[in-house]
């Protein structure tokens, strides 16, 4: 298993799968008028633009290695407004797109997203993910690859149906992606350690939240999400840890020092530190 750190996540290596995702955005954006990414995850320069250039190309290269044949299977689970997963299906992947939608999916509401989702070869499927009797709508052994971006976290309850129903629909030699928030990270660290917070959602956030709460309910480390991995019979084989694109604020001299100075030179030595973990595995042999 390769752990690594992706300082260049977003260099040279991935400039072709950064155009997919910047024309599927541009797609996206010029045709579904509607709906409000009230999360700002969807624009060209969004911080979290690093992971998806690693799921794209890790998605392409699994395109790649399984060469001309049937199309590959995708499965988003929790892909928000799937511009990812549409991002996928044009590497070659017939793309199946998975969250809890309500109204987006009731007949003569946000026509222009359903028209969208259609254009792009993209079947979606209102699902509780995080129901105790979750059973997702797939057969046994039915895709290439999965993807959970950004969704553990966000897990009130056990993740452990969502995986072992990820290990279930995944073929024996597919690819599982999973990514979330590095709960070691340095930031959460020196939060909780100078403001005794900062390892969770703030709690006036939460105080004041809807219900249900829509935010990170459970942080996960490296250790902590390969186990949990492991433990659903999903082998990791390249985990990297890494940042989130744009400036840190540092309002306080301390802060500079500490995010601008210190902290490049401890993140090059103690990879656990950066502020993303990316797991790609592969379910274990019967």
């Amino acid at each position: 298993m390769a752990i690594a750190s992706a300082a260049g996540v977003g260099g040279p290596n991935h400039e072709g799968v950064r155009g997919l995702f910047e024309d599927t955005l541009s797609s996206f954006t010029g045709d579904v008028t509607s709906v409000s990414d009230v999360f700002e995850l969807l624009r060209p320069d969004t911080p979290e633009l690093p992971r998806y250039l690693l799921t794209l190309q890790a998605a392409a290269d699994l395109a790649q290695s399984r060469g001309a044949g049937r199309p590959l299977q995708l499965c988003d689970l929790g892909g928000y407004f799937g511009v990812i997963t549409a991002a996928i299906s044009r590497l070659g992947y017939e793309a199946q797109l998975v969250d809890s939608y309500g109204p987006l999916l009731e007949q003569g509401q946000h026509s222009d997203l359903r028209a969208w989702w259609n254009a792009n070869g993209v079947r979606v499927h209102d699902v509780d993910l995080q129901s105790p009797s979750l059973r997702l709508p797939f057969e046994d052994d039915s895709f290439d690859l999965i993807t959970l971006l950004a969704v553990i976290e966000h897990f009130h309850n056990t993740p452990r149906l969502a995986l072992q129903e990820i290990r279930r629909i995944l073929r024996p030699d597919g690819l599982v992606i999973v990514d979330t928030p590095n709960a070691g990270a340095l930031g959460l660290r020196v939060g909780f350690l100078l403001h005794g917070e900062g390892l969770w959602t703030p709690a006036a956030d939460l105080y004041r939240s809807e219900v249900p709460f829509q935010g990170h309910t459970r942080c996960y480390s490296r250790r902590e999400l390969i186990s949990v991995l492991e433990w659903s019979g999903l082998q990791p084989v390249e985990v990297v840890m890494l940042d989130l694109d744009g400036a840190r604020r540092s309002p306080t001299l301390r802060a500079r020092v500490l995010y601008d100075f210190v902290y490049p030179v401890l993140r090059r030595r103690f990879r656990d530190l950066r502020g993303y973990v990316w797991i790609a595995a592969r379910p274990n042999a019967d």
